[in-house]
C-alpha cells in the first residue's frame, strides 16, 4: 500500500456562510471541512440538523481545536529545535506518526 502524501492546512482559516451551511477554507482557498444548518427550527428537527446557531457553535469549536493544535505543533517543533516554526500543521489523519506528535529523540 502506497505512502499517504503529507497534508497541510494553511493559517489562517476562513468561515464562509452559505445558505444551508458553514464551511472553512484554508488560505489557499482549500475546502476544510462543511457543518451543514437549516434555519427553521421544525425543519432542523425534522431533518436532524443542527439549527444556525448550533452550526455556528459547531464551527467555532472546530477552529479552535485546529488552532490549539496549531500551537501545540509549533511548541514542539520549538523544543526540538526545528526549523519548521513557519510552517503550517499537519493533518493529523495524514501525518507519518499517526497523528501523535512525538518530540524528536536523540
Amino acid at each position: 500500500m502506497g505512502q499517504t502524501p503529507d497534508m497541510r492546512f494553511y493559517s489562517p482559516w476562513t468561515v464562509r456562510e452559505g445558505a444551508r451551511g458553514f464551511q472553512v477554507v484554508d488560505a489557499t482557498g482549500f475546502p476544510l471541512f462543511y457543518v451543514p444548518f437549516e434555519d427553521e427550527a421544525a425543519r432542523a428537527i425534522a431533518e436532524k440538523r443542527m439549527s444556525k446557531k448550533q452550526a455556528q457553535a459547531m464551527t467555532s469549536k472546530i477552529l479552535q481545536m485546529m488552532n490549539t493544535l496549531e500551537q501545540f505543533q509549533r511548541a514542539v517543533d520549538k523544543q526540538a529545535g526545528s526549523e519548521r516554526l513557519n510552517q503550517p500543521i499537519r493533518s493529523p489523519l495524514t501525518s507519518p506518526n499517526g497523528g501523535v506528535h512525538r518530540p524528536a529523540t536523540a
